[in-house]
This record gives structure tokens, sequence and C-alpha cells, in this order.
């Protein structure tokens, strides 16, 4: 038996590559988070009814903490429009009472 490394990246594209490495990036993170919602949950503790399984903390983590937030920067968002829509018909307004001054 050799000990005969074998590269199993050797014909991808630098882009391949790039794209490999962003996506074990990406998978990290996810674990990483989701054992952060097992213990905030409380699912490490044995006595918990889903002590040892994530299923579900995706849909509890939205329906118990991120929903209220996205429904709270849709609102932003709302009102950040409206604001920026108020502010541009004033800027034509404004614009136009100075361009009848100076005529």
């Amino acid at each position: 038996m050799t000990n005969k490394k074998v590269s199993l990246t050797k014909h991808l594209t630098d882009e391949e590559r790039k794209n490999i490495r962003e996506d074990i990036i990406e998978q990290d993170k996810r674990a990483a988070f989701m054992r952060h919602l097992y213990h905030v949950f409380g699912r490490n503790d044995p006595n918990h009814p889903k002590h040892g399984f994530y299923t579900g903390l995706w849909e509890e983590f939205c329906i118990e903490e991120a929903g209220f937030v996205v429904r709270e920067l849709f609102f932003e968002r709302l009102e950040a429009v409206r604001l920026y829509e108020e502010n541009k018909k004033q800027q034509a307004e404004n614009l136009k009472k100075y361009q009848e001054t100076i005529n």
C-alpha cells in the first residue's frame, strides 16, 4: 500500500475552487447557527421533549424570533420609501419655486 496523495481538485478551475470554499464556509456557518439554536431553545437539556433533535429548530426560530424582526423591517422599509418619495416631491417643488424666482 502506498501513501500517494490524490488531488481531487487538481482539474478544477480557480473559480470552481473558490465556489467550493465559499460553500464550505456557508455550511460551517449554518451548522454553527443550528448548534447555537439548539442551546438557545434548551434542547441540550435532557428533560426537553425534543432533546437530541435538531428538527424544527429553524422553524421555531423563524416563528419566535425572526418573524417579528422581519415584519418590523418590512414596515421600516415602507416608511423609508414614503419619506424618500416625500423628500423627492419637496425637492421638485423647491426647484420649481427657485426657477420661478430667477426667471
